[in-house]
């Protein structure tokens, strides 16, 4: 009858230790799949503030070509008005040559 018992016990022992290393696994499964968690978070967390980089390098980019091309318009507008002005200087040469050649004949 001692002997059963013992065995028994011996059983119940080695139940309890499976079920022990059972508890340690699962307790370690759940640290990986933590540390999984965190590293998942940190990982959209470094892409959020790489995007909301991105849209400020567009967004500045697009302010630079924006000043660009206002700059480009006001010298084409200047560029015009000078055109016009060395127009109107030819038209007033050919006035004053006309009126010359008129007082001439």
């Amino acid at each position: 009858a001692a002997r059963v018992k013992a065995e028994k016990d011996a059983e119940e022992a080695r139940a309890a230790r499976v079920k022990a290393e059972k508890d340690a696994e699962e307790a370690r499964a759940a640290r990986v799949k933590d540390a999984q968690d965190a590293e998942s978070e940190r990982a959209a967390r470094v892409k959020a503030e790489k995007d909301a980089e991105s849209e400020r390098a567009a967004r500045v980019k697009a302010e630079k070509d924006a000043e660009e091309a206002l700059a480009a318009k006001e010298k084409a507008e200047k560029d015009a008005a000078k055109a016009l002005a060395d127009k109107d200087a030819e038209v007033q040469k050919l006035k004053d040559r006309i009126n010359v050649l008129e007082g001439d004949g």
